[in-house]
């Protein structure tokens, strides 16, 4: 169920829901460096029983600075879609969200968003001893292997009867279907998130997410 209490406050386009184990653990790499097929580890307790262990799809890295700024993207478009955990965009509407609003920029940018929304459906994330449940109220003592999101890019050959609305602007080429998972959903509805600026959550630098990674 839908906590109703920050409607009004949530009006201002800039806040988003983000979950809470995506604020604490490094999700997202800071990193300069990463490499094709790097698996990222981290310890969490001394016996190294806690941890969160990041392995990317083959031949991909896992998900850096751009895959969170589109990520916080389509969290305020699943804000706006009402918090269905299934919900449409195109390409503009994550543009649009992202606060791109030059065409050269936006053009550049297609490929790897493309991409980015390919990296955050494979990269897997296995969370042992660690994942907090706002279900439970606690974290979770067991292994959770989860992704962030699944997806389908739809052309307009394959749009059925009601996707067709979405192509209306001849300039759209694709939409996608885009499904939290499961994890991640039932605690964004259930009260496992905080309510953050979506330019002042990525500009933290002093959290655990922004000082673990190496």
């Amino acid at each position: 169920h839908i906590d109703d209490s920050l409607v009004e406050l949530e009006k201002n386009k800039d806040l988003v829901r983000m979950e809470m184990n995506i604020v604490e653990f490094p999700i997202f790499s800071r990193s300069k460096t990463l490499k094709v097929d790097q698996i990222k580890k981290y310890y969490f307790s001394s016996d190294k029983q806690s941890f969160l262990e990041v392995v990317p799809a083959v031949k991909t890295t896992i998900p850096g600075e751009l895959e969170e700024r589109i990520f916080i993207a389509l969290l305020k478009i699943f804000r706006n879609n009402g918090y269905n955990q299934t919900f449409y965009c195109r390409m503009s509407d994550i543009f649009e969200n992202m606060k791109i609003a030059n065409t050269n920029t936006r053009n550049s940018l297609y490929a790897k968003i493309r991409n980015s929304i390919s990296k955050l459906a494979t990269t897997t994330f296995k969370f042992k001893n660690l994942f907090y449940s706002s279900e439970l109220n606690k974290q979770v003592d067991d292994l959770i292997n989860t992704s962030i999101l699944s997806y389908r890019a739809i052309t307009f050959k394959d749009a059925s009867d009601v996707e067709l609305n979405y192509f209306s602007d001849k300039r759209t080429k694709e939409i996608y279907v885009i499904m939290l998972s499961q994890h991640f959903y039932e605690n964004i509805v259930r009260k496992g998130y905080l309510v953050f600026d979506a330019d002042d959550l990525l500009n933290i630098k002093d959290s655990v997410t922004r000082s673990i990674f190496s």
